[in-house]
C-alpha cells in the first residue's frame, strides 16, 4: 500500500471539536504545527478519514483543507522546517 504526504489544515472555532479533529489525525501525523498536520495516508485511508473530518466541522464558522503533496516536485523549506525522511510505517 503506497502512502502520500497530505497537508491537512483546519481552523475550528470550538475547542472540543478542534481536539476531536486533532485526535482523528494523530495516528498518521508526522509533523506540522497546531492546526496544520502533515500526515502519511494511503488513498483508502484518506477516503475514509475525510468524511469523518467533514462531519465534525461547522461550514458556517470553520474551515478544512487537505492537499496531497506531489513528490515529483522539489521540496523547499525555510527556517526550521525539515522534510520527513523517516521510514514508512504501518497504522493498524
Amino acid at each position: 500500500m503506497s502512502r502520500s504526504l497530505y497537508l491537512i489544515c483546519y481552523d475550528i472555532t470550538h475547542n472540543r471539536v478542534r481536539s476531536q479533529v486533532a485526535a482523528l489525525l494523530q495516528p498518521w501525523r508526522v509533523g506540522g504545527q497546531r492546526s496544520v498536520a502533515e500526515c502519511w495516508l494511503s488513498q483508502t485511508e484518506f477516503t475514509r478519514l475525510w468524511p469523518q473530518l467533514q462531519t465534525r466541522i461547522d461550514p458556517q464558522t470553520d474551515s478544512l483543507l487537505a492537499l496531497r503533496h506531489d513528490l515529483r516536485g522539489h521540496d523547499q523549506t525555510l527556517g526550521q522546517g525539515r522534510i520527513y525522511t523517516g521510514q514508512p510505517f504501518i497504522v493498524g
